[in-house]
């Protein structure tokens, strides 16, 4: 996190570093009123082994699509060498799945964007 202050230490501009996007789904169905989006930051570097959450955020309610993010992470925790990408889902209030990622959408290292547009499909 960046603190930036004024001349008598109070905090005037904060920064945590973040992915931000939006999420999709190409059919026209509204969501129930009780869906929640989770949308994960996951290091994805190593095959077979469930990949490690960096950051997450969960949303009720939304209106539906594009459904705006923001997933904020601990800068310490990304390691320029490993892949991060972004998962989504839209569960119902009993947990069922709706949509889901089915695409890897990288970001933040290996020249990958810090924004990025997410497509959900239906499982």
């Amino acid at each position: 996190m960046l603190v930036i202050r004024d001349a008598s230490g109070s905090p005037v501009l904060t920064f945590t570093p973040a992915v931000v996007g939006v999420l999709n789904y190409l059919e026209r169905i509204a969501l129930p009123e009780t869906a929640q989006v989770t949308v994960m930051l996951a290091d994805v570097s190593q095959a077979d082994v469930l990949a490690p959450t960096i950051g997450k955020t969960v949303m009720k309610a939304p209106a539906g699509p594009p459904i705006p993010f923001v997933v904020t992470y601990n800068l310490n925790d990304i390691d320029p060498q490993r892949s991060y990408v972004i998962q989504a889902r839209i569960e119902d209030a009993d947990g069922a799945l709706l949509f889901t990622t089915d695409t890897a959408y990288p970001v933040i290292t290996h020249d990958s964007p810090s924004y990025v547009e997410v497509t959900l499909v239906q499982p």
